[in-house]
């Protein structure tokens, strides 16, 4: 499974509505950590750029194949209907994602 994580807000929390010097969120780093773990792909990306998502990465140990920047935009050439109607699937929140067990592929 491929699986792309926002940092602040969802690897860290955010004090006072804004991100810097965030506390991690421990149980989702782990979560995110294990997946990797079990061979699945994951890319870090954050509204604050690429460097912020590698330097998060780098702080936590989370061994992304790709760090990136928020996307603005996706723009895909094949199974965009799929695409669509699959979308609001796979956007969940960090509490959604916790509760998911891919050992049992409850997913």
């Amino acid at each position: 499974m491929r699986i792309y994580v926002d940092i602040d807000g969802t690897l860290t929390n955010i004090v006072e509505g804004k991100p810097v010097n965030a506390p991690p969120r421990q149980d989702v780093i782990d979560k995110v950590k294990a997946l990797i773990e079990l061979g699945h792909v994951v890319v870090l990306w954050s509204g604050k750029g690429a460097r912020h998502a590698k330097k998060v990465a780098k702080l936590y140990n989370i061994k992304a194949v790709a760090c990136l920047r928020k996307p603005h935009l996706i723009i895909i050439d094949d199974e965009v209907e799929q695409m669509k109607r699959r979308l609001p699937k796979a956007v969940i929140s960090p509490e959604d994602f916790l509760a998911m067990d891919f050992n049992n592929k409850k997913i």
